[in-house]
């Protein structure tokens, strides 16, 4: 189990304030606020996050696929040398 230290959760809070500050005094005197609250600077920023979230999502399923198509290959691989395996003990089985 992880216990937090003070310092710790301090520097999380700063770092949450510093990402989802969306009323800033600047913004608020220069009338830059959009009518939920947030800044436009903030709403290109989620913006730019969506679109990061969804290259992600297509890296891993691509990713994911990649994975699958090395399964199907390993299996066909066991398979090929189990083939052998029968093969080799019927073609050499007087050795034995």
């Amino acid at each position: 189990m992880h216990f937090f230290c003070h310092s710790e959760l301090r520097s999380r809070e700063e770092i949450g304030r510093n990402i989802f500050d969306f009323c800033e005094e600047d913004d608020i005197g220069e009338g830059n606020l959009d009518v939920d609250g947030w800044t436009q600077q903030s709403l290109l920023m989620v913006d730019d996050n969506t679109i990061f979230v969804r290259q992600r999502e297509r890296e891993i399923h691509k990713i994911i696929q990649s994975i699958s198509e090395l399964n199907s290959i390993f299996k066909d691989l066991a398979n090929m040398v189990a083939d052998q395996v029968v093969w080799f003990n019927q073609k050499f089985s007087f050795l034995c």
